[in-house]
C-alpha cells in the first residue's frame, strides 16, 4: 500500500476517492424508525439479513448462519433492545463495550458481527470489526503488516480498532470541516483492500511489501487462530491424511522400492 494512504497520513481527498469505490450496505431503514422513536431493536429476520451479508463481504464461516439461526425471534428482539439502550445511556463512557457485550450472549454472535449489528444503530461513531478495517488501521505495526494479517476476534481486539479509528475520523474532520463517519473509513479501507487485491493478483497478497520493500513476515506455523466465537483453531498438521470423496482417509501411497539388478546382488 502506497505511504500516503496510510491511516496516519492520508488526506481527506484520499479517502473520499477511495470511498467511492464501495458498494453499500443496506442498513435496515426500521432500526432507524425505530431509534427515532425512542425504542430501537432488531429482529430475527433482519440480523440474519445482516450476518448474511457479512459472510458475503469477508471470510465465510459455514457453520455462523445456523448458529444465528438457533436464536428464538424474543431472545435476539430482547437482546438488541438492551444493547441499544445501554448504548445509548453510556456514550460518554464505555457505552459500545457495554453494548457489544450483551450483543455477544446471542449464539453465533461474536465481536465482529456484534460490532456489526451496533454499527448499524449508530454508523457514525461505531466503527464495524471487519478484516480490511482492522488490517489498515494497524498497517504501520512493526510486525504482521499487510492484507493478510491474522486478527483474534477479541473485545480487546475491537477496543484497540475503535480508539485508532476516533483519531483518524477527528483528524479528517478537522483537515475538511466535515462530517467523518466511522462506517465511512471501514468502506474506505475495505474499498482499498480490494483494489490492491486485484491489482496484486490471485495468491500475492501474503507477500506483499510496503513503500521500503519490506516484506510482510508470515504467520508462525504453529501458531494457534480464533474463530469469531474466540474458539481456538488447531493449526492443520504438516502430515494430513487426504480424503477421498466420500469423506474417507485415504492412506498415502507407499514409496516402491528399486528391484536390484544381477549385478547389483553381487
Amino acid at each position: 500500500m502506497k505511504f500516503n494512504l496510510r491511516a496516519s497520513c492520508i488526506t481527506h481527498a484520499d479517502f473520499k476517492y477511495h470511498l467511492s469505490k464501495y458498494k453499500d450496505l443496506a442498513v435496515p431503514e426500521t432500526l432507524e424508525q425505530r431509534r427515532k422513536a425512542g425504542d430501537a431493536f432488531l429482529e430475527k429476520p433482519e440480523v440474519e439479513g445482516l450476518v448474511d451479508w457479512k459472510l458475503k463481504h469477508g471470510a465465510y464461516h459455514p457453520t455462523l448462519a445456523a448458529r444465528v439461526a438457533s436464536n428464538t425471534s424474543s431472545a435476539i428482539l430482547t437482546t438488541t433492545r438492551t444493547a441499544f439502550t445501554n448504548y445509548s445511556a453510556n456514550l460518554k463512557t464505555s457505552g459500545h463495550t457495554k453494548a457489544l457485550t450483551a450483543l455477544t450472549t446471542l449464539k453465533g454472535i461474536g465481536p465482529a458481527t456484534a460490532s456489526l449489528l451496533l454499527s448499524c444503530y449508530d454508523p457514525s461513531h461505531i466503527p464495524f470489526f471487519s478484516d480490511e478495517l482492522y488490517r489498515y488501521l494497524h498497517w504501520e505495526d512493526k510486525r504482521d503488516k499487510g492484507w493478510d494479517r491474522k486478527i483474534r476476534y477479541t473485545l480487546k481486539k475491537y477496543r484497540a480498532l475503535y480508539d485508532r479509528l476516533q483519531i483518524l475520523r477527528l483528524r479528517l474532520e478537522h483537515e475538511s470541516g466535515e462530517e467523518v463517519k466511522a462506517i465511512e473509513i471501514e468502506k474506505m479501507a475495505y474499498a482499498l483492500a480490494k483494489g490492491t487485491l486485484q491489482l496484486l493478483g490471485p495468491g500475492k497478497g501474503k507477500k506483499e511489501g510496503n513503500e521500503e520493500g519490506e516484506e510482510a513476515q508470515p504467520a508462525p506455523s504453529k501458531e494457534r487462530g480464533k474463530d469469531e466465537d474466540g474458539e481456538e483453531v488447531q493449526p492443520a498438521s504438516s502430515k494430513k491424511r487426504g480424503k477421498d470423496e466420500g469423506g474417507e482417509e485415504v492412506q498415502p501411497a507407499l514409496s516402491k522400492k528399486r528391484k536390484k539388478t544381477p549385478r547389483q546382488l553381487r
